[in-house]
């Protein structure tokens, strides 16, 4: 903060030095202080409107990031404004963009917008997203703008339950960028929903094989054995899991999960261990609620038992 106060004073004396606004835009949004951050960038347009397409897609940016902060925070919080305040964010987002798409048509800024449009589900928004995205095609050679574009249209077919659609463009990923960190977890998930378990099963293990440190392969591969009743080899995986990311709250807990029934005790060893490491988890909170009701269940089903016969031990 003393950096950013700093730069404040800076800007006194030289209100039309470019480069301080946005040394003072990057470094609070470094620090997380994200609604200043704003204060700066919209300054910027005000002295610099040349720049005007530019910094209205960061804005933009920026807009959205804090929209999915507060949603977040209303998810946590009972009470207070987060959610009007999200929403609003949003709102501003969805305009800032579309200012900046009328100053300048980049495929940056019609990839933010689809990206927008894209989490509130509507099919009309998910048409003009989708809209957005082939115009982003038609601007760019960029490879990772391209990844970004066939991932955002994946996602759009999975919505609409397309899902040979949505396997062509994980492919086209995986053509672009061959070590994207979720092209095969989301193929994965594309099998999964088309009910061949094998090839997602396979999805799930090549995308472990190239990238051990995503947990959410992980996890898929063991929601299918466990479905399966294969309890051993989702601990397998869990195991496999837990010594590539031994810090790893979430495998711990899901872990735990899987002996909740035959050794209730042992769940709750490894639960135990897991709220060490990540207290705040919102995995580990829920499975923290379900093994008390859990233990509560069966001390009122003890309690129910003929006089004169004791429970016999397994």
């Amino acid at each position: 903060m003393q950096i950013i106060y700093y730069e404040d004073a800076l800007l006194a004396q030289s209100p039309l030095d470019r480069s301080i606004y946005l040394d003072a835009a990057s470094h609070t949004i470094l620090f997380d202080e994200n609604e200043r951050a704003l204060v700066y960038l919209e300054r910027v347009i005000n002295q610099f409107p040349e720049e005007r397409g530019e910094i209205l897609r960061q804005i933009g940016a920026i807009q959205m990031q804090l929209s999915d902060h507060y949603y977040e925070e209303e998810e946590e919080e009972e009470y207070g404004d987060e959610e009007e305040r999200a929403e609003r964010f949003r709102e501003l987002a969805e305009a800032s963009l579309r200012e900046s798409l009328n100053v300048e048509n980049s495929a940056i800024g019609h990839l933010l917008l689809a990206d927008l449009l894209i989490e509130s589900g509507d099919d009309d928004d998910l048409d003009e997203a989708e809209d957005h995205l082939h115009q982003a095609q038609e601007l760019t050679t960029d490879q990772s703008e391209l990844t970004l574009i066939e991932n955002d249209l994946g996602e759009i077919s999975m919505e609409r339950g397309e899902y040979e659609q949505a396997l062509s463009h994980g492919k086209r990923i995986l053509e672009l960028d061959p070590d994207h960190p979720t092209a095969w977890y989301n193929i994965g998930k594309t099998y999964q929903a088309m009910g061949n378990l094998e090839e997602a099963s396979a999805a799930f293990r090549r995308s472990i094989e190239l990238h051990p440190d995503y947990i959410e392969s992980y996890a898929a591969l063991v929601e299918i054995f466990t479905e399966e009743g294969q309890l051993s080899e989702a601990r397998e995986v869990l195991e496999q899991g837990l010594r590539a990311n031994p810090d790893s709250a979430q495998l711990l807990t899901i872990l735990a999960s899987t002996y909740l029934d035959s050794d209730p005790a042992y769940a709750e060893e490894l639960l135990e261990e897991a709220e060490e490491i990540d207290p705040d988890s919102e995995v580990v909170r829920l499975f923290r609620q379900v093994l008390n009701i859990t233990k509560l269940e069966k001390r009122s089903q003890q309690k129910q038992l003929p006089r004169g016969k004791k429970h016999r031990k397994r």
